[in-house]
């Protein structure tokens, strides 16, 4: 019996506010501006057009993205309630707008609030070991 294979990619993108300028003054610039948003957003494009959206990969059809993508997801505004053009959307926004990919958090799962963090952190997380188990 053939194994199936999966595709998997471990992320952990950059997770400063500002982008990469060495200057003081450039990065306190680029966190006016949203840098650290527009870099992350350009990693996850570059890792989704290397590898799910590769022509180089069509026989691979199950993918799971996973890490910690210092960013938020559209599909959990419904607890931010950020204006709709916030750019802390922009890495979760190349998955759902440009792949097909699902979110295993709020697809498969009841978010909670957390009891380690009292702010805005809700479980499951990326912080924490997720156990998924499907059928295949």
């Amino acid at each position: 019996m053939e194994r199936e294979r999966r595709g998997l990619i471990k992320v952990v993108v950059y997770p400063v506010s500002s982008s990469q300028e060495k200057d003081k003054d450039e990065q306190n610039e680029s966190k006016a501006n949203h840098g650290g948003d527009y870099y992350r957003e350009y990693e996850m494009n570059y890792l989704v057009s290397h590898t799910v959206n590769n022509s180089d990969y069509t026989s691979q059809q199950d993918w799971f993205i996973l890490g910690d993508t210092n960013s938020r997801s559209r599909l959990d505004n419904w607890y931010y309630d950020y204006a709709d053009d916030n750019t802390t959307f922009l890495v979760h926004d190349v998955i759902l707008n440009n792949t097909n990919l699902k979110d295993v958090i709020d697809n498969w799962t009841i978010p909670s609030k957390s009891e380690w963090n009292s702010t805005s952190f809700y479980e499951p997380s990326d912080h924490h070991p997720i156990l998924i188990d499907f059928e295949i």
